[in-house]
C-alpha cells in the first residue's frame, strides 16, 4: 500500500485526548507545538484526527502533558473518566465559544471555577443567579 496510511477512529480518538490534555494543562496548540518542535498547525491536525501521531512524537507529548502514554489509548483512565470525556467533547466541539470557556474556565482560581460551574448549572436549570437551589 503507497502513501499514507488510513487516519483511524482510534487516531481520531488519541486525537481528542491530546486535545483534552492540553486544555487541561492550560497549553495553547502553539506552546504545545512549541514544545514538541511542531506548528500550532500540525498539533491541530493532530487533535481533530487528521493526521497520524507516531509513537516517538506521542511520547513527547505525554512527556509535556504530564501524562502515561497509556491515558491517550484510555487504557489508565479511572472510572468514570470516558462520560468526563464525553461532556468535554461535545463542550469543545460546540464551536468556539466552548473552547472560549474551557481555555478560560483554566486559568481562573479553584473558588472563581466554583463560581462559573455553579453559574453554568443555573443557567441549564432554568434559574438566575439570584434564586436559590431547590433542596
Amino acid at each position: 500500500m503507497k502513501g499514507k496510511p488510513k487516519v483511524t477512529e482510534i487516531d481520531k480518538e488519541i486525537g481528542e485526548r491530546v486535545r483534552v490534555a492540553r486544555l487541561e494543562k492550560g497549553l495553547s496548540q502553539k506552546a504545545l507545538g512549541a514544545a514538541i518542535g511542531l506548528t500550532f498547525q500540525q498539533v491541530q491536525k493532530y487533535e481533530k484526527g487528521t493526521n497520524r501521531v507516531s509513537a516517538s512524537r506521542l511520547r513527547r507529548v505525554a512527556e509535556v502533558l504530564e501524562r502515561p502514554v497509556t491515558w491517550f489509548y484510555g487504557e489508565c483512565a479511572p472510572a468514570g473518566i470516558e462520560a468526563e470525556l464525553g461532556l468535554i467533547k461535545r463542550m469543545l466541539l460546540s464551536g468556539p465559544r466552548g473552547v472560549a470557556l474551557a481555555d478560560n474556565f483554566t486559568s481562573l482560581p479553584p473558588k472563581q471555577q466554583q463560581q462559573v460551574a455553579d453559574m453554568a448549572r443555573s443557567l441549564a436549570e432554568g434559574r438566575t443567579a439570584a434564586e436559590p437551589r431547590a433542596a
